[in-house]
């Protein structure tokens, strides 16, 4: 049986870690070297002293810190849709850009992210690193992108995808009077599939005015999550 762990390495993870809703540590993993001081919390938690080398074994970072959490994946990481504002990534390939994404939804005050079996493991320590701690505080689900676009829709809200050309402009796709709110991301190289493109109920493009042909997936993102919310608040107001 999987114990359903994952590691979060550095000071700044294990402290947010420790503060977070989610994925509490059951075990901080120390260097014998780690000069700094233990985060707040740790007293609740088993603390492990390693030797330099065996820190090092265990370690995933070029430039191991010296101290790190193993931590549970959530409950949550397999729950069904629910009302709210997600993005749903469909093939996101790079672990960092994975993390970002949750980042990113963290930071615009969206519900959580949503990946596919095809998109990079979030809970990875690449993705967990990128996060910088978001994926702490805000659900991470890996589920079939088409079945939470169904159930969404079912529960009323809007979906809206984004793709490369053709798709409208951006602003002011968010919706009215709706439950929630969902973006549809494809992956890095070929975008998103024709097949959930077309469940969508709007497919919006980002204008590039610069004549640029394309913006990298975290950019984009980044651009379209605030702006739709920027657009909720507005309609709303």
């Amino acid at each position: 049986m999987a114990l359903r762990r994952f590691l979060a390495e550095g000071p700044h993870l294990v402290e947010e870690a420790l503060r977070g809703e989610r994925c509490r540590p059951v075990t901080l993993l120390v260097s014998h070297e780690y000069t700094g001081a233990l985060p707040p919390g740790a007293q609740n938690v088993e603390v492990v002293s390693l030797s330099p080398k065996t820190f090092d074994l265990v370690s995933d970072a070029q430039a191991p810190q010296g101290i790190a959490a193993v931590c549970e994946l959530p409950a949550d990481d397999t729950v069904p849709p629910r009302p709210g504002r997600w993005i749903l990534a469909e093939e996101v390939q790079d672990p960092g850009h994975v993390g970002t994404l949750i980042r990113t939804a963290h930071g615009a005050g969206w519900s959580g992210g949503v990946f596919g079996p095809a998109s990079a493991d979030p809970f990875s320590p690449k993705a967990v690193r990128a996060s910088q701690g978001s994926i702490f505080h805000v659900p991470t689900v890996r589920a079939e992108i088409g079945e939470w676009v169904t159930e969404l829709r079912h529960l009323g809200c809007r979906v809206v995808a984004s793709v490369v050309r053709g798709g409208a402009d951006y602003r002011g796709a968010a919706g009215e009077g709706l439950s929630g709110l969902a973006l549809l991301l494809g992956g890095e190289a070929r975008g998103l599939s024709p097949e959930l493109a077309g469940m969508a109920d709007a497919q919006v493009t980002i204008p590039l005015p610069g004549g640029a042909e394309s913006l990298s997936l975290p950019v984009a993102a980044g651009i379209l999550v605030f702006g739709l919310v920027q657009e909720e608040r507005c309609q709303g107001a």
